[in-house]
């Protein structure tokens, strides 16, 4: 008990000996600024409330809530339409021309890429020679060119198949290449011409097949002509020089092969088609310059027609003493007189 006692009382003693060893607060200095008041902080029960009388009871009418506004409801967005099916004849005018030839009767014949088919324009008049399908790898459905041989009977160059058609005597596109298909001889021809045996020439713009090919006038094998960057349009004279557009070039083919040119660089902007008059003289269509260049022999180029109403010429073919041109944006053919008046060739739809 005893020892209980001196252990405590040690102990205190400690504590008031720690006690006296902290050291004392530090006093304010009087020469500083006076400490900011701190308010105490009041808890919610605390707090003064305003004066109410006691059991206070709101209505409904005095409650004012704002009325509801209407927001206007937004329609739900229709589905996509399908294009309306396009009567051909009640067209009076065709969807997008890219090629047209002439037969010695008169008659025109006008590649529609997107109808696709071809038109067959007499006296004005529109009709239909030939309508092909929408689907991809049928004959005709991506018809770029058309031509007319030696006989009269129409030729056509068809990418999506990559095949040349000559059309019967019953109107359907027969195969030339012997191979109507992706994987045949031809890939993506531009332009048809036909030379004096009744040869076919065609531009060939396939990959790997940058070239000028042959094929025989009944079809069959086809030949290589000449390897020719990137052509397009394609022309045989009356003295069976071959003519080519080369990307922005106008070459010549000779009969040993040589390849000359007419006219180099930057001077087309995008040149598509060619046609030759039996005095020499050339004519280019220029998409890009909306423009018809003419070229006489040994002579610089002249912008020759330029300009409204062409937007787009590409196709071109001699018809009755004067230049017909095919335009796929302004949706028309035109004719120019060698004055280089243009006007546009007035049509009507098969159906009137």
């Amino acid at each position: 008990m005893g020892s209980k006692i001196l252990r405590f009382a040690l102990a205190m003693l400690l504590l008031m000996w720690l006690g006296g060893c902290r050291p004392a607060p530090p006093q304010p200095d009087p020469s500083s600024d006076p400490p900011v008041p701190v308010d105490p902080v009041i808890s919610d029960a605390e707090m003064p409330k305003p004066d109410a009388p006691e059991d206070t009871v709101v209505s409904e009418e005095q409650v004012q809530i704002p009325p509801p506004v209407d927001k206007p409801v937004e329609p739900a967005p229709e589905p996509p339409r399908k294009p309306e099916p396009v009567d051909p004849e009640k067209l009076d005018r065709p969807l997008y021309p890219l090629s047209v030839a002439a037969a010695d009767t008169g008659e025109l014949y006008v590649a529609d890429h997107h109808l696709p088919g071809i038109w067959r324009v007499q006296d004005g008049r529109m009709s239909l020679f030939f309508l092909g399908q929408k689907k991809f790898r049928t004959p005709l459905n991506a018809i770029r060119c058309v031509a007319i041989d030696g006989e009269g009977r129409v030729l056509a160059g068809d990418s999506a198949t990559g095949d040349v058609y000559r059309f019967d005597d019953q109107g359907q596109p027969q195969s030339l290449t012997g191979r109507a298909s992706p994987l045949g001889p031809i890939t993506l021809p531009y332009s048809i011409a036909v030379d004096a045996q009744g040869d076919l020439l065609v531009t060939d713009q396939g990959e790997g097949d940058q070239r000028i090919a042959r094929i025989p006038a009944e079809g069959g094998t086809v030949e290589l002509v000449a390897e020719v960057f990137t052509p397009r349009g394609l022309y045989v004279d009356s003295e069976q020089h071959v003519w080519v557009i080369s990307q922005r070039r106008l070459l010549r083919l000779l009969p040993d092969g040589t390849q000359e040119t007419v006219v180099d660089n930057g001077v087309f902007e995008f040149p598509h088609a060619v046609v030759v008059r039996d005095d020499g003289i050339a004519f280019v269509s220029d998409g890009y310059a909306r423009t018809i260049w003419k070229i006489d022999p040994g002579q610089s180029p002249q912008a020759w027609v330029q300009g409204d109403p062409l937007k787009n010429p590409v196709g071109m073919t001699l018809w009755q003493d004067r230049l017909v041109v095919a335009d796929p944006h302004a949706r028309a053919l035109f004719a120019i007189d060698w004055d280089g008046n243009v006007s546009p060739i007035e049509l009507q739809p098969a159906t009137p």
